[in-house]
């Protein structure tokens, strides 16, 4: 299970969630051995996606994270390890990477 203590979840359905650096080293390494042929393809995601399961724990955020799965390890191959999930008030949710 991924541990992120730096990220306080509130009790209030939130507008943020930021995408810890243990769960980014946890898909790069699964990344890694799927390019050395350690691992096969479907291996690989279904590991992913237990990444992610273990992460996020709001629902609305985790399956905005699997469906633009691609879009996440984009960000993560551009060496962008910084990652959060936003929501606006109308609901819109997408990816943003900062530099703090």
């Amino acid at each position: 299970m991924i541990n992120n203590p730096e990220w306080k979840r509130p009790e209030f359905d939130p507008y943020i969630h930021q995408i810890s650096r243990d769960c980014l080293q946890h898909l790069i390494g699964c990344l890694e051995q799927f390019k050395k042929d350690e691992i096969d393809g479907n291996t690989c995601f279904e590991i992913q996606m237990k990444i992610l399961t273990d992460e996020i724990y709001n629902r609305m955020f985790l399956d905005f994270a699997i469906e633009n799965f691609s879009e996440m390890m984009g960000y993560i191959v551009d060496g962008n390890l910084n990652i959060k999930i936003l929501k606006c008030i109308t609901g819109e949710i997408w990816f943003g990477v900062s530099t703090i």
